[in-house]
């Protein structure tokens, strides 16, 4: 279901602008609280050192000329309105607005980027308290996901962070320790909510059959996650024993050196760990065994979003019969995540281990035939190249200028219809959004990312 929106809203907590400001400020935020004013005027004592000037609102009017820039130049004629919770703008007097404008639906980005009670539910109920102060002529407002873990966000805390660390002399870099913090919230609020496990994830786990598929496959986007922060765990259901036709090759030997290649390859996107489950090549199917295997790892390595491969995917054109194992690894996986991964008692035992639900975001296909999203890997090509590259028992020593030439060119026949050169595509599921009635036949749309 599409819906026509004709404002942007952005929705933030508001701060104070002067001396004169503070304490009205802290009593909108304090507001049917039991907090002695003792303790208030502790806390206003704090922005006396700053002159009584939060950087919020600045930091959101920077914000909003961004957008209108950006709005610009995509051609997106959409109004950008600005409401507060606590101070000036206050959301009443901003949907107020908005109303006389003729706005009738908003959507609304809420600069809280995790989930709580007073960072993402709260923030709604303002909003339909200013939209019942307003009355009938209010627009309807819809919220933007969270984004504590959208690309944009991790790599603008990614660049932050590097621009901190260029200010220590480059002699005191190596021994500087990065200290992470975040807002602190009351326990049983932590408890009711997805805040803790939000700081803790940026992360995915790649379930594959053989060392090389995830290098042929999705290295590109792996570089890319870990570039912007994402932890990356890889797993390898299958040894890969069977892949030589090298007559003086064991299979034992062979397992050895895949293992060690697929190791080097994973480093080279920044991937450090790496789960072999050893189960014999050409021989994988999604047995029940499998699949709680699958379940622990997932429940062990609590990622964001599993990667794995297409069960549905038996071909590629008239050239090409996809390999059994990744068949049945994309048809473990995914038995796995669902029902296993995040139903407490489908593995009542994995409980006793302390190996709780996982509630994943997403499941992202690779080796699919129907991709409903391409990730741009144009900056990533080389790193895809340089980790295919270490699996030297499956493409030699020097990779001719064929094989070169095959991965080049899939990357960019898988990006033909983005505006950028080289694509890794995906059929994405996502739970962490509205369920929406499927497109109509043909109507389906490829983005990308």
């Amino acid at each position: 279901m599409s819906v026509a929106y004709d404002a942007l809203l952005i929705v933030s907590f508001g701060g104070p602008e002067g001396l004169d400001d503070v304490l009205p400020f802290l009593e909108n935020v304090l507001r049917g609280r039991n907090v002695p004013r003792e303790r208030m005027l502790e806390v206003a004592e704090h922005y006396q050192h700053f002159g009584g000037v939060s950087p919020l609102n600045a930091q959101n009017r920077s914000l909003i000329t961004a957008l209108e820039a950006e709005f610009a130049g995509c051609g997106l004629r959409l109004p950008i309105y600005w409401g507060n919770r606590n101070w000036h703008p206050l959301l009443p007097d901003t949907l107020r607005q908005m109303a006389d404008d003729g706005v009738r639906q908003a959507l609304a980005y809420v600069t809280s980027a995790f989930s709580s009670y007073s960072g993402c539910r709260q923030y709604r109920e303002d909003v339909e308290r200013a939209r019942v102060a307003v009355g009938d002529r209010a627009p309807q407002v819809d919220k933007l996901r969270g984004f504590y873990n959208h690309p944009g966000f991790l790599g603008a805390v990614i660049e932050r962070t590097r621009a901190a660390l260029t200010q220590i002399p480059a002699e005191r870099r190596t021994e500087v320790e990065l200290l992470f913090t975040a807002h602190s919230i009351p326990s049983a609020m932590a408890a009711g909510c997805d805040y803790e496990s939000q700081l803790r994830e940026a992360s995915a786990l790649v379930v594959a059959a053989h060392p090389d598929d995830i290098e042929f496959s999705c290295a590109g986007t792996v570089a890319r996650w870990a570039q912007e922060g994402a932890r990356v765990t890889y797993a390898l259901l299958t040894n890969g024993a069977a892949g030589s036709t090298d007559p003086e090759m064991t299979r034992g030997r062979l397992a050895s050196l895949r293992e060690a290649e697929q190791r080097a390859a994973a480093k080279v996107v920044g991937v450090d760990q790496v789960e072999f489950l050893g189960y014999e090549d050409g021989l994988l199917e999604p047995t029940l065994q499998v699949r709680e295997q699958i379940v622990r790892l997932i429940r062990r390595v609590r990622p964001e979003v599993v990667v794995t491969t297409d069960p549905n995917t038996r071909y590629f054109g008239d050239r090409y019969i996809n390999h059994p194992d990744h068949r049945a690894a994309g048809e473990a996986t995914l038995a796995a995540v669902i029902p296993g991964s995040d139903t407490p008692l489908a593995y009542p035992e994995l409980l006793d281990e302390g190996l709780e639900p996982v509630k994943l975001s997403g499941v992202w296909l690779m080796m699919n035939a129907e991709p409903n999203l391409v990730v741009d890997i144009t900056d990533f090509m080389d790193r895809k190249l340089k980790s295919l590259r270490c699996h030297v028992t499956q493409i030699g020593e020097h990779p001719s200028g064929e094989d070169v030439g095959f991965l080049y060119g899939m990357a960019e026949w898988q990006a033909a219809a983005q505006p950028f050169r080289y694509g890794e595509a995906f059929r994405v599921f996502r739970f962490d959004q509205p369920w929406e009635p499927p497109a109509p036949e043909g109507d389906g749309q490829v983005t990308g990312g």
